[in-house]
């Protein structure tokens, strides 16, 4: 198996015990905000005619264009 290939593999090394950055909170909150955006009739038009011309989805339309800028911005 897979596993004992790397239980093997491993014998030996010593286990990393690292330090965390910052102490972890004994509670996490998971809330979070909102973030409201309202697009003209005719860009969300214009959006859901490219998708369907790509024969994708409006959202994976969306996080396509979120992930290129994202990787433009952080190179």
């Amino acid at each position: 198996m897979l596993s004992e290939f790397w239980l093997q593999k491993l014998d030996g090394f010593k286990q990393l015990n690292l330090i965390p950055d910052f102490p972890r909170p004994p509670h996490f909150d998971y809330s979070g905000r909102d973030i409201s955006l309202e697009l003209a009739r005719e860009t969300t038009n214009d959006l859901k005619a490219l998708a369907k011309a790509v024969n994708v989805s409006l959202y994976s339309l969306l996080a396509g264009a979120f992930c290129l800028m994202l990787s433009n911005f952080t190179n």
